[in-house]
């Protein structure tokens, strides 16, 4: 069973109409959310502790909030075929 979706899978991949992956834009969006969260982490830890009594309170918000539903919707899109959309175009 195992067998069989690893064999689907990479034909899905190894298809013509599949692109290629852009791993420079990939790491540049990544590099540039690393960076987000080490900013808020740093600005965030004395604010964290006064208002929430916790030093990673923006860092634990912004990573559950935005980084994970993030991540979905880049895995979604990534896979999704664009040309669908098409016919919902108006011009």
């Amino acid at each position: 069973m195992l067998k069989k979706i690893k064999n689907k899978f990479r034909n899905f991949l190894s298809d013509s109409d599949y692109r290629q992956i852009d791993w420079q834009l990939i790491i540049a969006i990544m590099l540039v959310t690393l960076f987000g969260l080490v900013m808020i982490s740093s600005v965030g830890v004395a604010i964290g502790l006064q208002k929430h009594n916790d030093l990673y309170w923006y860092f634990k918000h912004q990573l559950i909030s935005g980084v994970l539903p993030g991540l979905l919707g880049f895995l979604f899109f990534s896979f999704f075929d664009y040309q669908r959309l098409k016919k919902y175009a108006p011009a």
